[in-house]
């Protein structure tokens, strides 16, 4: 059994697995095929998946577009792809544009030597996409990682940041923020991944072995690469502490907080709320460091509402 501390920093790395692990539990569970059930999410949020080449990187993601001046981009966190949001996506209505991408080394996107796969590079990157469909304004938010990543664009790219969504998000170094860590061994046994899901998750879904199994097997694949080059080309990045430079955001930020993370803990919520001068924080209860998983009705919720400016 791990330890506390092991099995604080574990979590962290696991976390967006798991939450894709959840969704199929929880409300696809009738379905074998992962493929299937990511189609069936797909079109109940009626999203389709597209290619686009950017800068000869070819980039995989999920676009709902209806030609409304309303467009939100959502961006996954470490490990995670394009999936994690399809389940909250679902209860977006049809008068909002939504782009859920995969970001570079993630999801179906190739895992190249030669791509930086820091924070301000998947920024950058991000902003080239959005400028090659035409796009010049965005409601851009990400969980952990992905909301780390929308911080460094909304600094970087102020102009063309609407609003800012953070979700349990990554990106300021203070006591609470555990993210990045993790991925320094692989899961051995079913017992570690079980004693995981309890603490990652408020309410951890009652798994099979071949869930658990699919569970493993999916950390394990990745683990290698995520630790030996993605989580170094964060930690070595410009835009990894960005607490000196988030009190020169302007625009309206939402910040969403499951109540119960302990990867990156409420403690960190609310320095980014006193740190942030036009923000709203929101702590969302049942969750912890996925509620997008976790509560994903009441979290569209809250977004809708901020996309709406019912905060003011």
């Amino acid at each position: 059994m791990m330890n506390k501390i092991s099995k604080k920093y574990l979590i962290a790395a696991l976390c967006i697995i798991i939450a894709l692990a959840i969704i199929i539990i929880k409300n696809y569970h009738n379905q074998r095929d992962p493929n299937a059930i990511y189609a069936k999410m797909a079109k109940d949020a009626g999203v389709v998946k597209k290619n686009i080449s950017v800068d000869g990187y070819n980039i995989s993601y999920y676009e709902r577009i209806n030609r409304c001046e309303r467009t939100l981009m959502l961006l996954h966190g470490i490990s995670g792809n394009k999936n994690d949001f399809l389940k909250m996506a679902s209860y977006i209505p049809q008068n909002i544009n939504i782009i859920l991408p995969d970001l570079a080394g993630h999801g179906e996107n190739e895992k190249l030597p030669t791509i930086d796969y820091g924070i301000s590079a998947q920024a950058k990157l991000i902003n080239k996409f959005l400028s090659q469909k035409g796009i010049d304004s965005i409601i851009i938010g990400g969980n952990s990682m992905g909301g780390h990543i929308a911080l460094s664009f909304a600094l970087r790219f102020p102009e063309k940041t609407k609003k800012l969504i953070l979700i349990n998000s990554a990106g300021i170094s203070v006591k609470g923020n555990h993210a990045y860590s993790g991925y320094n061994k692989k899961i051995e046994s079913k017992a570690e991944m079980i004693e995981a899901l309890k603490y990652g998750y408020y309410s951890p879904p009652i798994s099979t072995d071949r869930e658990i199994e699919m569970m493993i097997s999916d950390f394990n694949r990745n683990r290698e690469f995520i630790f030996n080059s993605v989580i170094p080309a964060i930690k070595n990045d410009t835009d990894y502490d960005l607490l000196p430079k988030i009190n020169e955001l302007k625009m309206p930020v939402l910040i969403l907080w499951g109540r119960y993370d302990r990867v990156i803990t409420l403690d960190v919520a609310r320095v980014f709320k006193e740190k942030l001068q036009n923000s709203y924080l929101v702590t969302i209860n049942n969750s912890a460091h996925c509620p997008q998983n976790e509560s994903p009705e009441e979290i569209s919720i809250q977004i809708l509402s901020f996309i709406n400016d019912d905060y003011k």
